[in-house]
């Protein structure tokens, strides 16, 4: 979720895992700039691997909350470019 700093509404509002099957997210996020497009990405993990759950590691647009890349910790899962497999 965004909020925005004058005001505080809520910009965006992103769900990245289902809670009831064992997703959390106990970090926070992290912006940084991507070295090939040049733009800011947010940065944020999911946790969740104790309840039996693969965790991933999601880059977003900190602008509209649309996922950018999607990255499992777990190596044989598949990721996700633009919302692509």
């Amino acid at each position: 979720m965004a909020l925005n700093k004058d005001t505080g509404k809520v910009v965006w509002n992103k769900k990245f895992g289902d809670h009831a099957v064992g997703y959390t997210m106990t970090g926070a996020p992290t912006i940084v700039k991507d070295k090939v497009s040049g733009k800011s990405l947010l940065i944020h993990g999911s946790s969740g691997d104790e309840f039996g759950v693969v965790g991933k590691l999601f880059a977003r647009d900190p602008k509209t909350g649309e996922e950018v890349w999607m990255r499992p910790f777990v190596e044989g899962h598949m990721g996700r470019l633009n919302g692509k497999t």
